[in-house]
């Protein structure tokens, strides 16, 4: 099967793209991760803060 130089070019920019997406998937997905991350630590903060302010009050949170 004899494929033209178009065709080839094609089929080289095809695969490209798709390698492409599929790196682009990874690294948002890991940037998702890495911002719940972020987030859930700054949660975190913010809960022990409230509960010491609120353990100097004497409430219970």
């Amino acid at each position: 099967m004899k494929l033209s130089q178009k065709r080839i070019n094609q089929i080289t920019a095809c695969i490209q793209l798709v390698l492409l997406g599929i790196m682009g998937a990874f690294a948002f997905e890991r940037e998702i991760r890495i911002g719940n991350k972020a987030a859930n630590k700054l949660k975190k903060k913010r809960l022990k803060r409230e509960a010491k302010k609120a353990k100097r009050k004497g409430t219970v949170v």
